[in-house]
């Protein structure tokens, strides 16, 4: 690509192909996606195009999955920084009938390629790795526009759990259940530890350690807060990242033949969890004293799980 020759005829748009493109010796640049910052501090809008093997930080997955190395690859901020994002999506069956037309390759090579690279198995796994790539974008583009525009409502287009933790030996059984949880919904997992800055009982560490490391196994996203209030991180980290669902211990105390837990024991993750809550996509907000789960059985002592009860008021 001669880019000095575009920068000089000045287009309104230029479409570019194969993005992580390395560029001929003696080129202005040693990758095509670096000549496409050039056009764009020109303020010439880029078309280009990128399959999703070339994106630095999916390449080593695709190895995994496919076997073949990816030697070109542009770094993830390049895709992340593009004003809008569009799969080119076909079923594995569609792009398979293309290639046998020879639309992608000669057909001395179709059959070949189809018997390596491009394997039912490995169009399939690709197309999700492509599809989660984009909703991703799509997400950020939410939360984007969500700041700008000071929305503050908890739009739940997608599954986000937060698993709130201690130094208790329960925490694993909150963290493991949330993973299945999380991979029945393809929801995105998070495990939470709030550090109290006038903490008044001292947390186990090797046992909060355990648990986050146990965490880390099963693919969730350790966080680690700070605050004076419990209750008040957690809120405001579900406020932040969208949160849907909250699982916590709570302590309970018999009134009866039922139990209760208002909402900032609920947060403090301190007690054995007897039971989970949820925020069931409402605003988890510890100024509302009124918040109170009630059941009106103890817990089951038996292999089964624990109730999900709605945060309500």
């Amino acid at each position: 690509m001669d880019i000095d020759a575009i920068l000089a005829r000045r287009p309104g748009v230029v479409l570019v192909d194969e993005l992580a493109h390395t560029n001929i010796p003696g080129s202005r640049h040693r990758k095509r996606y670096e000549d496409v910052q050039d056009l764009l501090a020109a303020k010439i809008d880029v078309v280009s195009t990128l399959n999703i093997q070339h994106i630095e930080s999916i390449a080593p997955t695709v190895r995994a999955i496919t076997g073949v190395t990816v030697r070109e690859t542009v770094p993830d901020w390049v895709p992340l920084s593009a004003s809008e994002t569009v799969m080119v999506d076909l079923t594995p069956e569609a792009l398979v009938n293309r290639m046998r037309r020879g639309d992608v390759y000669g057909k001395e090579k179709v059959e070949q390629s189809l018997k390596n690279f491009f394997r039912r198995g490995n169009l399939i796994a690709l197309r999700e790795l492509a599809l989660r790539q984009v909703a991703e974008q799509v997400d950020r583009s939410l939360e984007t526009y969500m700041d700008a525009k000071q929305i503050r409502e908890n739009w739940g287009v997608r599954e986000r759990i937060a698993v709130c933790v201690s130094g208790s030996p329960s925490g694993q059984y909150l963290i493991a259940r949330a993973a299945r949880m999380a991979r029945r919904l393809d929801a995105e997992l998070y495990v939470v530890h709030v550090l109290r800055e006038f903490a008044t009982r001292e947390e186990n560490p090797k046992i909060l350690e355990a648990n986050l490391r146990f965490a880390e196994n099963l693919g969730a996203q350790v966080v680690r807060l700070k605050g004076r209030s419990v209750a008040d991180a957690i809120a405001d980290f579900v406020r932040s990242k969208h949160i849907t669902q909250v699982i916590s211990a709570a302590r309970w105390s018999a009134t009866g033949k039922s139990f209760s837990t208002s909402a900032s024991s609920t947060a403090s993750c301190a007690s054995p969890p007897l039971w989970t809550s949820t925020s069931s996509r409402r605003n988890l907000k510890s100024t509302e004293p009124g918040l109170l789960l009630r059941c009106k059985h103890p817990f089951p002592h038996r292999e089964a799980y624990p109730h999900h009860i709605p945060l309500s008021r």
